[in-house]
């Protein structure tokens, strides 16, 4: 069975993915910070395949959440041929005006549980067969008033994945 792994699997594109990888024989590890949301989205999908998801409650901003996760996979001798790197939270305000908590989450998120989870998978996967989706957004390529520090840290994925592709090549 082929497995792949889906951050910010509970809803818009996270969900499609799995839906799309499902139908595709894939067994998705669906992960999201709340299990509500990986369950809701599973109600949603045909029961025999509903079977072959694997969720998991995360918040990839703990510090040992991408080290449990690499755990179960090591544990349960998964080695999943996919990564989707789907993570993504914004803020909309003046950046001015923004707490510092407010957009230190973005960069937590965004930024450095992306980078630690990629890298994280390239090195598990060393000598596997191994493919990398990552989902920046049409920011990575505009100034987004109020939404400064989303749009730097989706140009951050987008720069990352251009290099990564040339290094592994």
């Amino acid at each position: 069975i082929k497995h792949c792994i889906i951050t910010g699997a509970s809803q818009g594109l996270g969900a499609a993915f799995a839906n799309y990888l499902l139908e595709l024989g894939y067994c998705p590890i669906i992960i999201s910070r709340s299990m509500n949301n990986l369950t809701n989205l599973e109600s949603g999908i045909d029961p025999d395949k509903s079977k072959n998801i694997i969720k998991l409650a995360l918040d990839l901003t703990q510090k040992n959440a991408i080290d449990i996760l690499f755990k179960y996979l090591k544990d349960n001798q998964i080695y999943p041929e996919l990564l989707i790197n789907n993570v993504g939270i914004s803020h909309y305000g003046n950046f001015v005006g923004c707490k510092t908590s407010e957009f230190q989450s973005i960069i937590d998120l965004n930024i450095v549980s992306f980078t630690n989870l990629t890298h994280k998978y390239l090195n598990y996967m060393n000598g596997h067969k191994a493919a990398i989706l990552n989902v920046a957004s049409t920011y990575a390529f505009r100034s987004a008033e109020n939404q400064a520090v989303y749009a730097a840290s989706k140009s951050y994925i987008y720069s990352l994945s251009r290099t990564l592709r040339k290094e592994l090549a």
